[in-house]
C-alpha cells in the first residue's frame, strides 16, 4: 500500500479534531436553542416572582396575606414568628411504620431513633392508635391524617409545649360539611400556633388559633366557626407501646432529614424564659410558667390540672373527653378566666 493510500484510509476513519463541519453546526444550533429555552425560563421565574411573591418576611404580619379585619383578638398580640407562610411543610397523611417493626437500634427514617423516654402524642380513633414522636412534630407543627376514615389534624408547638387534635371536618356556612387542610401560617398569637386553612372555605383563608380552637381571622372568624377538639395524650414512648404494640408511629420526611437531627428548643425548654411578647402571663410566684399542663373537658367546663398530677394519663387518648396539653403561661394566655 503507498503512502498516499494508507493516509487516505486513516483520515477515513479518523475526522479532524472537533468532528465535521455538518457535527458542529448541529451542536452549535442545539447550544443556541438550549439557551433560548433556558433565557425564557428565567424570565417567567421572575415574572412568576414579581405576580405571586412569597408570602411573609418574617416580621411585618401584613406581609402574610391574611385579612385581619375584624380580628377577634388584638393585633398586638399577633407576631411574626421569623419563618414565611408555609416554611415548615404541614404533611398530608404521612408515612407510618408499625411499632412492631421499630426496633431499639432502628433509626426512623433513616434519621434518628426513638429512645423510650422521648415524648410522643397519641391518638385513638375508632380502635386506631398512633403515635407522633414530638421530635418528629417540632419540625412539622401540624399533620393532616387521616385514621380510621377520619381526618384529623395532629398539632404541636415547641413554643408553648402544646399538643392539641382536631377534627378537620368542619360546617361551612352554607350548612356543608368541608375538610379543612390545615397549614403553618407563620404568625403566632401571645407566642402560640396560628394554623390555616389552604381550602378558601366561606370564601377566603381564615387564621385558627391551636389553643383557643377557634378561628380569629377571616370569613370563618366572621362567623364565629370553632374547631371540635379530640381526646389525646402525650406519653413516654414506652409506656405507649406498651399498651398499644400495634400503634402505627409517624416517621420524618427522609428529603428534609437533616432538620430532624437537630433540637432547636432543648435550651428554650430548659428555661423559663420565653422568646416572644404575651399579652397576659399568670403570676410567676404560683407556679412556673413552663409547667406542664393538661386541661380535660367536663362537660360543663374545662378542668386544669399539672400534668404530674394526672394519674394513668395514656387512658386520656381513649377517652371520650377532648383535651389539650400546654405550658401553664400559654393555657393561662389563652384562656385567663379558667383556671
Amino acid at each position: 500500500m503507498s503512502t498516499t493510500t494508507l493516509e487516505t484510509s486513516q483520515a477515513s476513519h479518523h475526522p479532524p479534531r472537533g468532528g465535521t463541519p455538518r457535527t458542529r453546526y448541529v451542536l452549535l444550533a442545539i447550544w443556541l436553542i438550549w439557551c433560548f429555552v433556558a433565557a425564557l425560563g428565567a424570565l417567567w421565574v421572575a415574572e412568576h416572582r414579581r405576580a405571586k411573591p412569597g408570602l411573609g418576611d418574617g416580621r411585618n404580619i401584613d406581609t402574610y396575606g391574611f385579612d385581619l379585619r375584624g380580628c377577634l383578638v388584638p393585633l398586638a398580640s399577633i407576631e411574626a414568628s421569623g419563618a414565611g407562610r408555609d416554611e415548615i411543610p404541614s404533611p398530608v397523611n404521612p408515612a407510618m411504620i408499625p411499632a412492631a417493626e421499630l426496633k431499639p437500634d432502628l433509626r426512623l427514617a433513616g434519621v434518628r431513633k426513638l429512645r423510650s423516654t422521648e415524648r410522643v402524642i397519641g391518638v385513638v380513633i375508632d380502635g386506631e392508635p398512633r403515635a407522633y414522636p414530638l421530635w418528629v412534630m417540632v419540625w412539622n407543627e401540624i399533620v393532616n391524617d387521616t385514621v380510621a376514615g377520619r381526618p384529623i389534624a395532629v398539632t404541636y408547638d415547641a413554643l408553648c409545649d402544646s399538643a392539641v387534635v382536631f377534627d378537620r371536618a368542619i360546617t361551612n356556612e352554607a350548612g356543608q360539611t368541608e375538610v379543612a387542610q390545615f397549614a403553618f401560617s407563620g404568625l403566632l398569637f401571645d407566642s402560640n400556633l396560628l394554623m390555616y386553612d389552604r381550602r378558601d372555605i366561606d370564601g377566603g383563608q381564615s387564621l385558627w388559633s391551636q389553643l383557643q380552637a377557634r378561628a380569629i381571622a377571616g370569613p370563618a372568624a366572621r362567623r364565629g366557626a370553632t374547631l371540635r377538639v379530640l381526646p389525646s395524650t402525650v406519653v413516654t414512648w414506652d409506656t405507649w407501646k406498651a399498651r398499644y404494640p400495634e400503634s402505627l408511629v409517624m416517621l420524618p420526611d427522609q428529603e428534609r432529614k437533616e432538620y430532624f437531627k437537630r433540637d432547636p428548643y432543648m435550651s428554650y425548654l430548659g428555661s423559663d424564659e420565653l422568646r416572644f411578647n404575651v399579652q397576659y402571663l399568670p403570676d410567676r410566684s404560683e407556679r412556673p410558667f413552663k409547667t406542664p399542663m393538661v386541661a380535660v373537658w367536663r362537660g360543663d367546663g374545662w378542668l386544669v390540672r399539672p400534668a404530674t398530677e394526672i394519674r394513668d394519663a395514656i387512658d386520656l387518648a381513649e377517652g371520650d373527653a377532648p383535651v389539650i396539653h400546654s405550658f401553664w403561661f400559654a393555657w393561662y394566655a389563652s384562656h385567663p378566666a379558667i383556671k
